[in-house]
């Protein structure tokens, strides 16, 4: 159950760089996340915090606003990848 807490986080990644948010910290068993990426041609992969993979252009394509995931607790880090041409900034906030 989502108890109602939340954090926000921004992240700055370069054009075709990538850029990772560990949730590890979070308690809870389910969260919710909300990723604005403010840019097209942004993706997103899932992956648990122990995982070294980063993404790709083979990931997740986000639509340029506001997408939600509801993800469980197995799922805590964030991997993003920026093919948008230029520098992009990734607003996220987690509801736990």
């Amino acid at each position: 159950m989502i108890a109602g807490n939340f954090k926000t986080y921004q992240l700055t990644i370069l054009n075709t760089g990538h850029g990772e948010l560990d949730l590890g910290d979070i308690v809870g068993t389910e969260s919710e996340i909300r990723v604005n990426p403010g840019a097209t041609n942004v993706r997103i992969l899932f992956t648990p915090s122990t995982s070294t993979d980063v993404a790709d252009i083979e990931d997740y394509l986000l639509p340029n606003d506001e997408t939600i995931f509801e993800v469980g607790r197995g799922l805590s880090r964030l991997s993003f990848y920026n093919g948008s041409g230029g520098q992009v900034e990734i607003s996220i906030a987690v509801l736990f």
